[in-house]
């Protein structure tokens, strides 16, 4: 577990550099720096709230830091969702939500929430697969937008959750407390800073 939690705040990393979708670049754009993280009015119905949390907890569980639900991510993905995505990206979200509720009566004849753990990541796994599936199919280049080339379809629902999720925790306090070490930068870029084995990923600046 603790291998793939690295994986996956690598990857964030990487999200952060620059290969964000178009949607959630332009809703981020948008954010108040201090703002509160939460939705200004609820999208989901009940049932769609306990999958997208347990999706979510299962993407980036609770290790010897603070996962994502403890975060406050899914507050911030319906926030997204409500206030700052257009029609078609959230409705693709919400559709992918119910869809892990009809992969899970067709395939354990149960609830998503309700399945077991392996089940759960399974079908996860493969909403994944099918999401590149179809994004392979298309023949879009994610990056041709940022380069003035044709716009790339709306994200797939497993890719789009699990961009808000890595957005969502790596810009959360819970973060910048327990995961990155936030040294303030006070005058211009600060190099060759000392590091040690146990060191986190440094943030700061202004």
């Amino acid at each position: 577990m603790d291998l793939e939690r690295r994986r996956f705040l690598a990857q964030a990393a990487l999200l952060a550099g620059g290969t964000l979708s178009f949607g959630c670049t332009r809703a981020l754009s948008q954010l108040p720096e201090d703002g509160p993280r939460i939705p200004s009015e609820s999208l989901l119905d009940p049932g769609q709230r306990a999958r997208l949390v347990r999706a979510v907890d299962l993407i980036l569980p609770e290790t010897d830091t603070p996962g994502a639900v403890a975060a406050g991510v899914p507050d911030f993905i319906e926030m997204m969702l409500v206030d700052y995505y257009y029609e078609d990206e959230r409705d693709r979200l919400i559709e992918g939500l119910d869809e892990l509720d009809d992969r899970a009566q067709r395939e354990h004849a149960v609830r998503f929430v309700d399945a077991t753990e392996e089940a759960q990541i399974e079908m996860l796994r493969e909403s994944e697969r099918e999401g590149l599936q179809e994004l392979e199919a298309s023949g879009a280049n994610p990056l041709a937008a940022f380069m003035g080339g044709p716009p790339a379809p709306p994200q797939a629902f497993f890719q789009s959750l699990r961009e808000l999720v890595a957005v969502g925790y790596t810009t959360s306090a819970v973060a910048a407390q327990h995961v990155f070490d936030f040294t303030p930068f006070h005058h211009g870029l600060e190099t060759c800073l000392p590091l040690t084995p146990s060191a986190r990923p440094s943030t700061g600046g202004h």
